[in-house]
């Protein structure tokens, strides 16, 4: 069984996430590319970094980057757990769930679905790398 995916390929992204996004017909074009955003929000979804604290490429000339925690993951307790606290634990990967700082119970709900996806997108990851 894989990992659950905290980082994504431009490929990937187009192949599995963008069918599923609604792309607006006017307004603001961001310059940075969706999938970069999407691994943002994945990495602060992982790590439970602030929002502030995201290693977002330096564009002004700064002199060290800042960056969150480091990740935490260990393979040996993923595989012991049984199939109900699977799930879980999955979500424990998942530090910006554990505890609720969202205001709005939308955006924690919102969370929580992009999460859920992403426990089915390891599997469809998984068959893509075996074949």
């Amino acid at each position: 069984m894989s990992t659950i995916p905290v980082s994504l390929t431009q490929e990937q992204f187009e192949q599995y996430i963008r069918p599923c996004l609604s792309v607006a017909k006017r307004g603001y074009e961001c310059r940075i590319p969706l999938y970069k955003i999407f691994n943002y929000i994945l990495y602060r979804l992982h790590t439970g970094c602030q929002w502030e604290r995201l290693p977002i490429d330096n564009k002004r000339s700064r002199k060290k980057t800042k960056r969150g925690p480091k990740r935490l993951f260990s393979p040996q307790i993923y595989k012991l757990r049984f199939s109900c606290e699977r799930t879980f634990a999955w979500i424990d990967n998942f530090r910006a769930l554990l505890v609720r700082f969202d205001r709005k119970a939308a955006h924690f709900m919102g969370a929580h679905f992009i999460v859920y996806a992403l426990i089915n997108l390891r599997h469809l990851l998984a068959e893509e790398k075996s074949q």
